[in-house]
């Protein structure tokens, strides 16, 4: 998405080139050179705002992100390892690196991470989350709480809710996770399928199909953790309420 500046340039640049393209097509014999000029001006002046917009399409973080959704994680971290020994991360490069080390496992590795992001916007709704939800899956359930619940503060999505429920859920606080108002339009089903264990509901046989697998994947990622102990008992609740 290109920023507002830009996309007023390109429009300004377009309508002064039709207004160019006019003057030489039906203007005065004078002015075709003049207009010949201006034409040339603006096509290299819309070369270069387009160019501007894309900057961010060659960023290390798009790399990252684009090489993550095609399943090489290991290519993606060595991509911003490389933006952080060069000394120069932004805050969203520390925290998709931050996530992709949870993603893997390492608990340890992520939560360093996402501290010199948040050391960089402590009230920026990416790092809080993912500091968060490292916290919820390291089985520190009462400091995931607290940073799921700045993320939705901050502006975090409306589907972070969910992790907000189910780390009240770990820590023991049943009547907060409860309480808190979920949107079910947009949600994965495994949140949908966590969220009607939680309610103790029957979930629709389609949603613990499509959701069970996530789970199951989560137990064994963190299975050296309180977290992992503790899905694995839900996959064994939830199977009981598939039948």
């Amino acid at each position: 998405m290109w920023d507002a500046p830009t996309r007023t340039g390109l429009v300004i640049a377009l309508v002064m080139m039709v207004g160019m393209v006019g003057i030489y097509a039906f203007g005065p014999d004078a002015l075709r050179v003049p207009a010949v000029m201006g034409i040339a001006a603006l096509v290299t002046s819309v070369q270069l705002l387009i160019l501007w917009g894309n900057r961010r399409m060659v960023t290390p973080f798009t790399k990252a992100q684009r090489l993550y959704l095609n399943g090489k994680a290991e290519e993606a971290v060595t991509v911003l390892e490389a933006v952080r020994a060069d000394g120069k991360p932004d805050v969203q490069d520390l925290t998709l690196l931050g996530n992709l080390y949870r993603q893997r496992g390492d608990l340890a590795a992520s939560e360093a991470v996402l501290t010199d992001a948040l050391a960089i916007s402590p009230d920026f709704h990416f790092p809080l989350f993912g500091m968060g939800k490292t916290k919820l899956n390291n089985g520190e359930y009462a400091e995931a709480v607290l940073f799921i619940a700045r993320a939705l503060e901050n502006g975090a999505p409306p589907v972070v809710a969910y992790d907000l429920m189910e780390a009240h859920y770990r820590a023991g606080d049943m009547q907060s996770a409860l309480a808190v108002e979920l949107e079910e339009k947009g949600a994965e089903p495994y949140r949908l399928l966590l969220a009607a264990m939680m309610r103790g509901e029957t979930p629709d046989t389609e949603i613990i199909a499509a959701g069970l697998p996530y789970w199951q994947q989560v137990a064994e990622r963190f299975a050296h953790t309180p977290y992992g102990a503790d899905v694995a008992a839900d996959l064994r609740t939830i199977t009981e309420l598939s039948h």
